[in-house]
């Protein structure tokens, strides 16, 4: 996206404009440019090396702290009080991104997917990096289940991968629409 920006900008202008990711097609492009410097996010990048993360506890502690940050960020109850609370139905895979060394400095940097209980049953994706490099202290947030949103990073966006028309009608053209399931009418 940046990139396509920067050319653009060059063909507007007639000559390469800086631009912080974005390089023009038009120039030469480094074949050693990682994602990041590119500005593409981890769980999109093609080149991204990665693990299965076998450390269920944690798994599961870090889906429970991003469905808590959905409804109380994503779809506030004051504010929609039409959706229901999601809760969290299963933790579906985890990755442990493997090619970034700058961000492993700071902690483990995690592709999830999990899904919502029903009645929501929404399949959600995200990228989150867990900021701390001492596992000792990361077994001891999960083992105590208090990790927070303090703890992590997310990196873009809580995607939903299925879809949720009819079941956020109540709040359909708002940026809830993703998360919401709409309770049943009284």
């Amino acid at each position: 996206m940046f990139d396509v920006y920067s050319t653009l900008q060059h063909l507007l202008y007639g000559r390469p404009v800086a631009h912080p990711k974005g390089v023009s097609l038009f120039t030469p492009i480094s074949p050693t440019r990682s994602c990041s410097q590119a500005g593409i996010p981890p769980q999109y990048c093609q080149c991204t090396e990665y693990r299965n993360f076998e450390d269920a506890a944690m798994a599961a502690a870090i889906a429970e702290c991003l469905i808590k940050y959905i409804n109380e960020k994503k779809v506030p109850s004051l504010q929609y009080p039409l959706c229901g609370r999601l809760q969290l139905g299963e933790v579906v895979s985890v990755r442990r991104y493997l090619h970034d060394n700058a961000l492993e400095e700071h902690g483990l940097l995690l592709g999830m997917r999990f899904k919502a209980a029903p009645p929501s049953g929404a399949l959600f994706e995200a990228s989150v990096q867990v900021n701390s490099t001492d596992m000792t202290s990361l077994t001891a947030i999960t083992v105590n289940n208090s990790i927070s949103m303090s703890d992590l990073q997310l990196y873009g966006e809580i995607d939903r991968l299925d879809r949720y028309r009819e079941q956020s009608a109540c709040v359909a053209g708002t940026e809830a629409e993703r998360f919401c399931y709409c309770l049943p009418s009284a």
